[in-house]
């Protein structure tokens, strides 16, 4: 997506994860939430979709970047904030897992989420009185581990 989106005119990109030099790896989220802070203070019109790990987006967990954003008086996006779980059944991933980047193999036991519908992916959005720690997810039977690029944004 980010290769495709990174020649469109209409779509700015950004990075705000921080790089192994910044900061402690237990300021990442806080510092990540500083930075789309300040992008949304610098581009009010801007509608902003951001790429991150589930961890990051789970609202059960004050220490997150969506938290810190949820809460943020100034910016007031709590009712305005969509925060995606990605379920899967298995496949592989590219993340960090505490020993660098690296491709991992996921899997489990099918469950009820898998068996739901007759087709590989689907998209919900939950009431907003649901115990669930996202807003929605985005579920796809089988990930597959993101090729790596590099690109340069203007």
């Amino acid at each position: 997506m980010i290769s495709t989106l990174n020649n469109n005119l209409k779509v700015k990109l950004f990075f705000f994860d921080i790089d192994e030099n910044e900061s402690k790896p237990y300021l990442r989220d806080s510092l990540m939430y500083a930075k789309i802070k300040t992008q949304i203070r610098q581009h009010p019109g801007w509608r902003l979709l951001t790429l991150s790990g589930n961890f990051h987006n789970k609202t059960s967990d004050q220490s997150t970047m969506a938290s810190w954003l949820k809460q943020d008086k100034e910016l007031n996006l709590s009712s305005r904030l969509c925060l995606l779980n990605m379920e899967y059944l298995q496949g592989t991933c590219m993340a960090n897992f505490g020993h660098g980047l690296e491709t991992k193999q996921l899997g489990q036991a099918p469950r009820t989420i898998d068996k739901a519908l007759d087709c590989d992916h689907y998209f919900v959005l939950c009431p907003p009185n649901s115990y669930y720690e996202y807003t929605g997810y985005f579920y796809t039977r089988y990930i597959t581990a993101a090729k790596m690029t590099n690109i340069y944004t203007h």
